[in-house]
Formats: structure tokens, sequence, C-alpha cells
């Protein structure tokens, strides 16, 4: 159940919340749900050493932690419902009434996520995710940098 959670912010953070903006915005662009296979995200045509695939599985472990840390018992439930029901995760953490304590911490770990994500790929899997995100609409606003 957690790593449903974990999956669904996963993938937002590497095709980024634009990618949720992008499909509302553009009706044939492809949902993409990524998918998670023992802590390490599933990406089409894409593969990670068993190096990245380790510091992904430690990432992913912070992420909940921090997660955790961050939102209420009943907030992370409905979150997780949400995003098994198919849910886009940016959305569906709209809907959980957060505070602005924890809007702020929320942005928080994502930027820090995504810095950290960025630090464990390499150049040909930025690019990879770049592409896919082109694809989605969203690509003037990434930056490989993860910054």
């Amino acid at each position: 159940m957690k790593g449903l959670l974990i999956s669904a912010l996963i993938s937002s953070t590497i095709l980024g919340a634009t990618a949720s903006i992008s499909n509302a915005q553009i009706p044939s662009a492809p949902r993409v749900n990524i998918q998670m296979e023992d802590g390490v995200p599933s990406i089409p045509g894409m593969d990670f050493s068993d190096e990245q695939k380790e510091k992904l599985k430690e990432l992913n472990q912070e992420v909940r932690s921090r997660m955790s840390e961050i939102l209420t018992s009943e907030q992370q439930d409905d979150l997780r419902a949400s995003v098994k029901l198919g849910d886009d995760p940016q959305e569906a953490i709209k809907t959980l009434d957060l505070s602005n304590e924890q809007k702020k911490n929320l942005k928080k770990v994502q930027k820090w996520q995504r810095k950290q994500l960025f630090s464990i790929l390499n150049n040909q899997q930025k690019r990879k995710i770049m592409l896919v995100r082109l694809r989605l609409g969203g690509g003037s606003r990434f930056n490989i940098g993860g910054k």
C-alpha cells in the first residue's frame, strides 16, 4: 500500500507536476503510469544499474519517511486510496485539505527528492525523461539539473 503512494510520488517527480496539467490541457496526451518493481521505477526503455537501483530504493524509503512526518494518518490513507483508484497524485494531494505548513513542507520534500533523483540518473536517462516530458507537453519547464 505504501509502495503505491511512493510510486505515484516518484512518477510525478520524474515527470514533473506539469505532466498532469498537460494531460488536462491536451486531451490526446497519454497518461503516464510508472510502476514500481521492488522499490525501483519501471520506465519503458530505461535500465538502471544495480547501484542506481539501490540508491532509488533508499530514496524511496527516505521519501516515505519524510511524507509520513508531514501528512496525518488520515491524509496518507486518503492519498493512497485516491492513487489506488488511478487519480493523478498531484491532483489527489490537492484534495487533502493541507495546511499552509504542510504544503510548504511537501514542496521542500519534492524539491529535495527531485535533486536526489537527478543525482542518481546518468545523462542518457535524463534525456529519456526529457523526451517523455516533451511528448506530454511539459518539456519547457523541465530542468535536467533537477533544481
